[in-house]
């Protein structure tokens, strides 16, 4: 409101100062605005800093993993290596006992037919129960078996090999 009338130079101040005071209005708007947004990059900063730091912590939980399960497929190959060679000790075992089992019916072929040609005394059929028996017992502690242990066991062996 104005109660008195203003003169030319006065009105040329006063625009001026009005004109100052939007130029300042203009800019602290800028200025303010500017700030907003300022704030807002910065909370998206540090959001995408957090999700940095998260990302960093998974990708140094999958390395201490991938490392881990590295070990232990090591640890799987040396147990396969290891069970490999423990397989052909035991094929080696098979083949020796192979052929210990043909040593050893070679050798029952040989006394068959040398008890045909000479003869002998058959045994009474408790005794080859007696010899069956510890036969028996024998073969469960992996002992060596004779002769009449084997026949006892196995009875006539011409019937079944033909």
């Amino acid at each position: 409101m104005q109660t008195r009338p203003i003169d030319k130079k006065g009105e040329e101040l006063l625009l001026e100062k009005m004109k100052r005071m939007a130029y300042d209005l203009a800019n602290w708007k800028k200025a303010y605005s500017m700030r907003v947004k300022a704030d807002r990059l910065s909370r998206k900063l540090d959001e995408l800093v957090g999700k940095l730091y998260e990302v960093k912590a998974e990708l140094e939980s999958l390395k201490d993993e991938a490392e881990s399960r590295r070990t232990k497929l090591k640890d799987l190959i040396a147990v396969k290596r290891q069970l490999r060679n423990d397989v052909r000790g035991v094929e080696m075992d098979i083949q020796e006992i192979k052929d210990r089992l043909l040593e050893v019916a070679a050798s029952i072929k040989a006394h068959q037919l040398r008890t045909k040609r000479e003869p002998h005394a058959t045994l009474h059929q408790e005794t080859i129960e007696e010899i069956r028996k510890r036969a028996e017992k024998k073969l469960l502690e992996g002992k060596p078996l004779v002769w009449e242990e084997i026949q006892a066991l196995y009875g006539d062996t011409d019937s079944r090999t033909g």
